[in-house]
């Protein structure tokens, strides 16, 4: 991309996976990835909200998001004249990636050449693609610390608890545990798991 123009910076989990093997290979998410450092439990998300731009919105790619932010009489067509080294490989695994390839074939069909050139088309599709991701990663984490949060608080408040019990009470643990579950309210399901479907009672279901 030109120097000017530049993207929002993707959130660190601070974790590092490791692949499973056999695991498909349209996940992977390395340096010339599309989804290079999202999170394993979004990549779904992101991919599907990816598929949508290009299904529903492909005419946003006219742009880039942050030009569609302006008032319409000064939107005006990227400039970029040709692709660097690394969207070049980026280009081609996003092509090679089978839930992608007939939705960009068909946005690169119906916009390039006839209103950008293929330069101009991938510099907005990435910068659409970097919005994506930074939007759905950020309030993943976001929701990944409030839980730890919420989970170190209930620690702390049994902990309390325990000590609370007395030194007769506390030489029987079973016994003060089942007491402290009694008084303790249940707790709210964690904030991850009730976006992504996964609350307590669900699980139950499954």
């Amino acid at each position: 991309m030109g120097a000017d123009q530049s993207r929002p910076s993707m959130p660190s989990s601070g974790r590092r996976r490791r692949r499973k093997d056999g695991e498909d290979t349209d996940d992977r998410r390395g340096e010339n990835s599309l989804w290079e450092a999202v999170p394993r439990e979004v990549l779904w998300l992101v991919q599907s909200q990816v598929q949508l731009l290009l299904q529903k919105h492909a005419g946003s790619l006219l742009h880039r998001p942050e030009q569609l932010q302006t008032q319409e009489d000064d939107l005006t067509l990227g400039t970029q004249q040709e692709l660097q080294p690394h969207e070049i490989k980026m280009a081609s695994a996003a092509l090679a990636d089978r839930k992608l390839t007939p939705h960009l074939q068909r946005a690169l069909h119906r916009l390039v050449p006839a209103q950008l050139t293929e330069a101009q088309f991938w510099d907005n599709f990435f910068s659409h693609v970097d919005v994506i991701k930074v939007r759905i990663v950020t309030d993943f984490l976001s929701a990944q610390d409030m839980e730890e949060r919420g989970r170190a608080k209930r620690h702390a408040e049994w902990v309390a608890a325990f000590d609370a019990c007395g030194l007769q009470l506390q030489a029987e643990p079973k016994r003060a545990a089942e007491l402290i579950a009694e008084q303790q309210r249940p707790p709210t399901p964690p904030t991850v798991d009730s976006g992504m479907g996964r609350a307590p009672h669900a699980q139950g279901e499954l």
